[in-house]
């Protein structure tokens, strides 16, 4: 889910595995700059999608190929926020 502005510009829908929302990729237009090299003048930027319903950086998008089963996105908030002790499904 990290630098995966390609993949969301890519895709028609979305999916968040922080809240579960599915919507248009269009609808994201918040991107939070990940670096990939310490140094900032040699950083290269890596746009993670923003979720437009919850805020959170856990967008997938359809381009990603693994949207394709309903229940993944269900069975991935599980394991990325009730496993660690966080809430799960955000509303």
């Amino acid at each position: 889910m990290t630098g995966n502005r390609a993949e969301i510009e890519q895709s028609k829908r979305a999916e968040c595995a922080s809240c579960c929302a599915a919507f248009s990729a269009k609808s994201v237009t918040q991107w939070k700059d990940e670096w990939v090299s310490p140094e900032t003048s040699n950083r290269v930027k890596r746009w993670t999608a923003i979720c437009p319903k919850c805020g959170e950086a856990a967008v997938i998008g359809c381009a990603s190929g693994i949207l394709r089963d309903q229940a993944y996105i269900v069975l991935l908030n599980h394991a990325l926020f009730e496993s660690t002790g966080n809430k799960g499904i955000r509303q």
